[in-house]
């Protein structure tokens, strides 16, 4: 390093040290006088640079670092550091010049500054992928990786370690890029890849790429699903057409934050489900072996989550556990989660290895935990799901149309059906297949309208079987000799002409007028008849009461568009009710 350089990285140091002085300083004699020393710094360092530009040397970063000593960043999971140490070493030996983090930072220094240097100056990138899948702080560094690569075209090489998984679940952001495979062991074709990606030169023998491991969706590129049913999901996270929400990244960093739990609230058919889902996966969790998975559909969850509560509670479990559906819980359950994840939050001061909780649940469910435990509101990240844009909506129904060989002439009135659910955009696509005879990949592009009524009849038809059996025996609770009216299928009727998936019980008394007062003297037995409907309380998993928030959900998507359009004077009629 010359002279000039090495003073110039003292300068740089210098006031990095006062600025953080500054920005923490509470005397306003003392803040001016730094400024003034900072301005002097900043004066002394532009001279410096000018010296420098007119010598034709680079100047350095903050720590001493330029953009000509390191050749490739080494981003890697410190539980499997021994792999990457002999890495380091096979590249070393070969004239790479490695930035790897115990060789390279400085003791007593600030190891957060360093890497976000020296992945903004790095000739190269490797994501280093081993036995122990991304660790915590790779995970970042992938990201602020990729975003170099977005802004600079930095290359950025994926790097399969021996005994990483042959068929390994590999992050959705790298999958683009091209892998250099060293799951057989280090050898030099392997070396000789990683300096083709570093040096853009291939060294070595002629022999064509290795390919990119195997995706473990299914998705070969070049070969297209044949069925539509697999194109357009309406159960589980879609392989094809899942887009992401625009709080995707958001959701992504409230995981990875030790001690904190995560709230995703938001209308059913948004996505909640799928992304949580679709995010473990990316961050390479296994269900059972790095998290739980509750739902509160399920039987067995209240005792499923009373059990998992006091092992976490006595440290016997430390990984995340999700609980679906969360705002179905009894309320007595919901207050005591919340005592104990307080509990858990403050034991995180003492200990890494601490369970963290997910939760699931509609808009209403951060008011309904926090009710009674006010002081929990720090402790727990809340995440709202938006609703689909337009936008979104569209590129689901356009990505699913090339992959089918289909052009769908009507896309904007279709999106418009979807009501800016996710959900019921995947059912309105694969509707309009159907309608239009379309079962499989076409041969050549295909042209489908799609026509709102026959799409509408057509999912009503379908949905028929499936809801108007348990709508009939809800409403026939309310039936009382003598009384003309039936509150609960007012309510039914009410709902039908709200869309939205969360109604107050005050709006639907506000839309009964003169007949609301006997809607809120029935909220009670309303909400028990949603339990036992259907045998099950088959329907509290279509349409739920909350007493403690007083809102009626929509918990199926297509529930709530069955009751949009199905003619509810059939449903009167059955139960004698003709007007």
């Amino acid at each position: 390093m010359s002279r000039d350089r090495g003073v110039l990285s003292i300068w740089q140091e210098k006031l990095e040290f006062l600025r953080r002085e500054q920005a923490i300083a509470s005397d306003a004699a003392m803040r001016f006088q730094l400024m003034k020393e900072i301005e002097e710094i900043e004066n002394r360092i532009n001279e410096l640079e000018g010296e420098m530009a007119s010598k034709g040397e680079p100047s350095p970063t903050p720590g001493g670092i330029t953009s000509s000593e390191f050749d490739i960043f080494l981003s890697h999971n410190s539980k499997d550091k021994a792999l990457v140490r002999e890495l380091n070493v096979e590249l070393k030996e070969r004239g790479v010049r490695t930035w790897l983090d115990e060789e390279q930072l400085v003791p007593g220094r600030p190891w957060q500054d360093a890497l976000e240097v020296i992945i903004k100056i790095a000739k190269t990138a490797a994501v280093i992928v081993g036995p122990s899948g991304l660790g915590p702080w790779e995970i970042p560094e992938m990201r602020a990786c990729l975003t170099q690569f977005v802004e600079r075209e930095l290359p950025v090489i994926p790097i399969l370690l021996p005994g990483t998984p042959a068929k390994p679940r590999l992050p959705l952001f790298l999958r683009a890029f091209t892998w250099v495979d060293l799951t057989s062991g280090i050898t030099a074709a392997g070396i000789d890849r990683i300096i083709w990606g570093v040096t853009g030169s291939r060294t070595g023998d002629e022999s064509p790429p290795l390919p990119t491991p195997a995706i473990t969706d299914d998705r070969k590129e070049g070969v297209k699903p044949s069925r539509v049913t697999k194109i357009f999901k309406t159960v589980g996270l879609p392989d094809y057409t899942y887009v992401e929400p625009d709080t995707y990244e958001d959701v992504v960093f409230s995981i990875e934050m030790p001690g904190k739990h995560l709230l995703l609230q938001g209308p059913s058919g948004s996505g909640k489900t799928c992304m949580i889902r679709r995010i473990l996966g990316e961050l390479r969790l296994g269900e059972g072996r790095d998290y739980a998975w509750l739902s509160a559909l399920e039987e067995d969850c209240p005792e499923r989550l009373s059990a998992l509560l006091e092992r976490a509670i006595i440290g016997e479990y430390s990984g995340i556990i999700v609980v679906d559906d969360l705002h179905l819980l009894d309320i007595a359950l919901r207050d005591d989660l919340s005592k104990k994840l307080k509990y858990l939050s403050d034991t995180a001061f003492n200990s890494e290895e601490v369970a963290t909780f997910i939760l699931i649940g509609i808009p209403t469910t951060a008011e309904t935990i926090l009710m009674h435990a006010s002081d929990l509101g720090p402790r727990i990240e809340i995440r709202r799901m938006p609703t689909a844009s337009s936008e979104q909506l569209r590129t689901l129904i356009s990505e699913g149309g090339r992959r089918l060989g289909v052009e769908f002439l009507n896309v904007e009135q279709m999106i418009e059906e979807a009501s800016e659910s996710f959900c019921l955009c995947q059912n309105v696509c694969l509707a309009t297949c159907r309608v239009n005879g379309i079962r499989e990949t076409q041969t050549s592009m295909t042209p489908v309208a799609f026509e709102q009524d026959e799409i509408r009849r057509h999912l009503v038809d379908q949905l028929t079987p499936r809801f108007l059996p348990m709508l009939s025996t809800f409403c026939s609770h309310g039936h009382s000799h003598g009384d003309s009216l039936n509150p609960f299928l007012l309510v039914i009727r009410l709902l039908s002409k709200v869309d939205k998936q969360v109604v107050r019980l005050a709006e639907i008394v506000t839309m009964a007028g003169v007949l609301g007062p006997k809607i809120n003297s029935s909220r009670h037995a309303i909400a028990g008849a949603l339990r036992c409907s259907g045998g099950d309380g088959i329907l509290q998993r279509m349409l739920h009461y909350d007493d403690r928030a007083e809102v009626f959900s929509i918990e199926d998507p297509m529930f709530g568009y069955f009751l949009r359009h199905v003619e509810m004077r059939e449903l009167g009629n059955s139960l004698g009710y003709y007007d």
